[in-house]
């Protein structure tokens, strides 16, 4: 039986759903192929993004919230689908949404499927505005105070 427990995000208060689930099935340790770089892109929904990968999170712009925190990190899995082509995964802390983006380094575009914080789908497809490598302009360069934990 599931229990609901308030969580403080940010300055918002969210409940999270505490639910009994199996064990996880990670088949493949995954890549660290993505560290290093980072792409912003504008989705034709219109939600625009800023993200950069180090080996253990990504960072990412937060444009959905209100309360003024504007970056973000998590932990991902990335795998490699084929030559300049990745697949990263990131589950929403409390398993209350998931995200996975396909990026295509050759074509400069992203792919999404996921359930956001909110309960909103996103189902959408982005060209690169700017990809940046060897951790130019990447977002966990900023200072330790400006460091934020979204959830």
């Amino acid at each position: 039986m599931a229990s609901i427990a308030p969580e403080k995000i940010g300055s918002l208060t969210a409940p999270e759903v505490q639910v009994e689930h199996a064990p996880d099935k990670i088949g493949h340790d995954g890549c660290k192929d993505l560290a290093g770089h980072t792409f912003e892109y504008t989705y034709s929904s219109g939600v625009h993004y800023r993200i950069s990968f180090d080996e253990e999170k990504a960072y990412f712009s937060l444009p959905w919230r209100i309360d003024g925190l504007t970056y973000g990190g998590l932990s991902y899995r990335a795998r490699q689908l084929r030559d300049n082509q990745y697949l990263v995964h990131w589950l929403i802390p409390g398993r209350v949404g998931a995200v996975a983006l396909v990026f295509d380094l050759t074509h400069k575009r992203v792919d999404a499927a996921a359930l956001m914080p909110g309960k909103f789908e996103l189902f959408d497809r982005a060209t690169f505005d700017e990809f940046k490598s060897g951790g130019e302009g990447a977002l966990y360069h900023k200072s330790p105070e400006e460091e934020i934990d979204p959830w």
